[in-house]
C-alpha cells in the first residue's frame, strides 16, 4: 500500500526539523569562515557575530511582515526587552568552534542551556526529575565529556585557551537560554516569535556599535570584509529566519519532543560530519568515541523527553520544561515565568 497524504506530510516535517538542526551547524561554520583573518580572532569575532545578527535581523523583519500575527501591545515585561543584551559575550563561540571543533561548541552550548532550563524550571516549581528524565540528563553531560575527552588531544592551543574557552561556551548557551525565555515573554507582548526575534536582533546594535568604534578606533582591530563573502553573510542571517519560523511552525505537525529530538539530530550530525570533512577548520577523526558522544546525547534527549511524547495538545502543559521551549515555541501562561516584572 502507498503511503497516505497524512504520514508523507509527518515525514515531511521530519525531514524539515532536521534541517533546520543543521542550519545551526552550518551558521557556527559560516561565521568560522568569515572570521578566518590575519586580525585577533577573539576580537574580530565580535565584528562576525554582530554582522551576521544584523542580517538577521533584516531576514527576521520580512518574516514578521510576511508571517503577520495578533496585534502587538506594550510589552508588560520589562525585563522581556533585554534578549539582545544578554547575549554580547556569545560573540566567544565564533573563535571557540575554530579551536574547539564545531560538534564540542554545540556540545557545550547545548549543557549551558540545560543548565539555565534546570535553573528556570526550579526558580519556577517545574523541576520533575523523575529516573528517566535524571539518567538523560546524565547522558547528555556524559556525551559531552566523551567528546571533549576524544577531540582534546586534536585541538591545537594550550590547555588554558581549551578551559577558557570550553568555559565561556558553556556560559554562553546559558545566555542563550536566558534569550529564549524574554523572547517568548516577548512574543506574547508583540504578537508574533519573529517579531520578537527581530526586535531582540535590532537591539544589539545599541551596544555594538559602540564596541565596533572602540574595536576600530581605540584597539585597532581591523574589520576583513571580503566582497565574495556576500552570499555567506546572507545565509548565515537567513539562517535566523529560517530557525525562527521552523521551531514556530512545526509544533503544529509534531510534538515538542519529537521536534527538539529531530533538531538535536541535525544539529549534532551536521556538525560530526564538518569536523570530520574538515569544512570549517582542521579535520578531526571520526573516532568511536566521537560517534558514542553523540549517540549518548541523543539517547539522552529521549529519555529527558520520554513524558512529552504526546501529541501537542497535551504537551502545552506544565511538564513541558524550560530545556523544549529553549528550542520550541510553546504557547502557556504567565504562571511558568520565572522571572519577576521590574
Amino acid at each position: 500500500s502507498y503511503p497516505t497524504s497524512s504520514q508523507m506530510l509527518t515525514v515531511l516535517a521530519w525531514a524539515w526539523a532536521a534541517v533546520a538542526g543543521a542550519t545551526v551547524a552550518l551558521q557556527v561554520g559560516g561565521a568560522v569562515t568569515l572570521n578566518n583573518t590575519p586580525a585577533s580572532p577573539l576580537w574580530h569575532s565580535v565584528y562576525c557575530s554582530t554582522g551576521c545578527i544584523a542580517v538577521g535581523a533584516l531576514w527576521l523583519s520580512m518574516l514578521s511582515l510576511i508571517q503577520g500575527g495578533d496585534p502587538p501591545c506594550r510589552p508588560k515585561r520589562k525585563w522581556s526587552l533585554l534578549g539582545g543584551f544578554v547575549v554580547a559575550p556569545t560573540f566567544v563561540t565564533t573563535p571557540a568552534a575554530s579551536l574547539l571543533g564545531t560538534q564540542m561548541v554545540l556540545m557545550l552550548m547545548l549543557l549551558g542551556m540545560m543548565i539555565a532550563a534546570l535553573l528556570f524550571d526550579f526558580m519556577s516549581s517545574r523541576l520533575e526529575l523523575s529516573h528517566s528524565r535524571v539518567l538523560g540528563l546524565f547522558l547528555l553531560l556524559g556525551g559531552v565529556c566523551l567528546e571533549m575527552m576524544d577531540a582534546w588531544p586534536q585541538i591545537e592551543g594550550s590547555m588554558l585557551q581549551v578551559v577558557m574557552y570550553s568555559l565561556a561556551v558553556v556560559v554562553a548557551g546559558m545566555l542563550y537560554g536566558l534569550q529564549a525565555k524574554m523572547n517568548k515573554r516577548l512574543a506574547r507582548d508583540l504578537g508574533s516569535t519573529a517579531r520578537s526575534s527581530a526586535f531582540c536582533n535590532l537591539c544589539v546594535f545599541i551596544w555594538a556599535l559602540p564596541v565596533w568604534l572602540i574595536l576600530r578606533f581605540a584597539l585597532d582591530v581591523p574589520f576583513y570584509f571580503e566582497l565574495g563573502d556576500w552570499w555567506i553573510w546572507a545565509l548565515c542571517g537567513l539562517q535566523s529566519a529560517f530557525y525562527t519560523y521552523s521551531l514556530a511552525e512545526l509544533p503544529k505537525a509534531m510534538g515538542y519532543s519529537a521536534l527538539f529530538i529531530l533538531v538535536l539530530a541535525g544539529k549534532l550530525g551536521t556538525a560530526a560530519a564538518a569536523d570530520t570533512l574538515g569544512l570549517f577548520g582542521p579535520a578531526m577523526e571520526l573516532s568511536p568515541w566521537r560517534f558514542l558522544s553523540v549517540v549518548a546525547m541523543m539517547l539522552g534527549a529521549v529519555l529527558y523527553t520520554k513524558r512529552l511524547s504526546a501529541p501537542p495538545a497535551v504537551d502545552r502543559s506544565r511538564s513541558v520544561g524550560s530545556l523544549i521551549e529553549t528550542f520550541v515555541c510553546v504557547d502557556d501562561d504567565d504562571s511558568s515565568a520565572p522571572l519577576n516584572e521590574s
